[in-house]
């Protein structure tokens, strides 16, 4: 048989493979989750808890720690890349 139609499947993946999670050097009241490819869905529910505690912290200096000590996302940083 036949196909009738094809299509290219995009996505995003950062050079080393790993997720884009931190807050970019020009919003200190963002985090960014980025890079995800085609398995992010299957991390959803602890990225959306990690947001989750990223947003409900109010003291901005414990955010970073918050991503880099208690979720262990320093090598996600987005700082690897220069953003």
């Amino acid at each position: 048989s036949s196909s009738l139609e094809t299509k290219t499947c995009m996505y995003t993946m950062t050079k080393d493979e790993h997720f884009m999670i931190g807050v970019p050097k020009s919003m200190k009241n963002v985090c960014a989750v980025a890079g995800l490819s085609g398995h992010g869905f299957k991390m959803a529910p602890a990225l959306g808890q990690m947001l989750s505690d990223f947003a409900m912290e109010k003291d901005i200096k414990k955010r970073k720690e918050i991503l880099e000590v208690k979720w262990n996302a320093a090598f996600c940083s987005p700082a690897r890349f220069g953003v």
